[in-house]
């Protein structure tokens, strides 16, 4: 029989065929996922022992027979056919959801997805279902979100049920440095000026908490924010701090990205109001650029002001973490926690240099 003959191609190519499948059945046995194979026809050729006793069934209940036969038209027409069809067409499908599953006395959250299997010439020759158990993941983050949920509600609670007894303590406070400036009593005074400060110290920590434990969540994270404008009013409102330390801003193009617009002011806010803060003997000089580098937009905020030893480079973003004594420099310890907050937020990555002084450079990374 000539090697070109029609029955010899025919038969070789079923040949082929079949060890083809039987590579594929290989695999789909060898997995600890749930996995089955399909033709086109939706019948199914082979399934692993994992997809059987999810569904309570034999392999003569499935092998053979078409999923409309195995599980009913509805289950078919609904949870098959609109990712089969798909998949079919050459693309992966991949989608998650809850299911009822035989075997579980409880809906069981699965990672399902459809791949299709081709031939040599491109062509598809069916289907495979893949099934991945995430219940437990999905159990755990519904927690974790839960969580954060109440903590995000404790923390408004405490932040406002604390601050009336802070504003009473203010107010007295206030009266007797009224009383006793006409005395002199200098000690009273240095109470009296302890008072206040501590004060004015435990409202700004009970802000920035807020603030940090409301930024689990963002209000319009995927609208397209103007950074140029955004850096054009953090200008504004640190006003005062820039004519008083006679601070210089400069900044080349800002680009637009998908953001916060509320979370990125205080990014750039809590960036350049530090770099203000943390001066050196000459005046703050702050430079803020971005440079486009693949699929991310990289930030920099370079300061002259006193710098950081480079042992604090990942330090300094620590809750509460204060490099310098808390009567050299006033804050609560919170404003670079609250960038790395934003920047995590919006999918990035932040990060610092510097050397013991002078300058320091923050670095941000942002989706673009």
């Amino acid at each position: 029989m000539a090697e070109d003959d029609p029955t010899t191609r025919a038969e070789r190519s079923l040949r082929e065929r079949n060890a083809e499948l039987h590579q594929y059945e290989y695999i789909v046995s060898a997995s600890t996922d749930m996995l089955a194979l399909l033709d086109p026809r939706f019948v199914y050729i082979t399934a692993n022992d994992e997809y059987l006793a999810a569904f309570g069934l034999q392999r003569d209940d499935v092998v053979g027979h078409t999923v409309a036969e195995v599980f009913g038209v509805p289950f078919f027409e609904q949870v098959i056919r609109p990712h089969a069809e798909v998949c079919l067409g050459g693309e992966n499908v991949t989608y998650q959801d809850w299911f009822p599953f035989p075997a579980f006395d409880a809906p069981q959250y699965m990672e399902i997805r459809y791949s299709p299997y081709v031939d040599e010439g491109g062509s598809v020759q069916g289907f495979v279902v893949n099934g991945r158990n995430m219940t437990d993941y999905k159990k755990a983050e519904m927690e974790l979100t839960r969580s954060n949920e109440e903590l995000e509600q404790f923390a408004w609670a405490a932040s406002h049920d604390l601050q009336e007894p802070l504003r009473m303590m203010s107010g007295y406070a206030g009266l007797l440095a009224r009383k006793y400036a006409s005395r002199e009593d200098p000690d009273a005074e240095q109470y009296v000026a302890a008072i206040v400060d501590g004060a004015a110290r435990m409202h700004r920590l009970i802000s920035d908490l807020l603030t940090l434990s409301r930024l689990g969540k963002a209000s319009e994270p995927n609208q397209p924010v103007a950074l140029g404008s955004v850096l054009a009013d953090v200008k504004r409102d640190l006003e005062v701090a820039i004519e008083e330390s006679g601070a210089e801003i400069a900044h080349g193009e800002l680009p637009t990205i998908p953001g916060d617009v509320t979370q990125l002011r205080q990014l750039f806010q809590n960036l350049i109001g530090s770099a203000i803060k943390f001066r050196g003997d000459a005046p703050p000089h702050v430079e803020v650029s971005a440079t486009r580098e693949g699929e991310e937009w990289v930030f920099v905020v370079r300061d002259n002001g006193i710098g950081f030893g480079p042992q604090y480079g990942e330090q300094i973003f620590e809750t509460f973490r204060r490099l310098h004594p808390k009567d050299a420099y006033e804050g609560s310890g919170l404003g670079l926690t609250l960038c790395r907050r934003v920047v995590d937020r919006h999918g990035g990555r932040i990060w610092a240099e510097s050397e013991a002084g002078p300058g320091a450079a923050f670095f941000f990374a942002l989706p673009a």
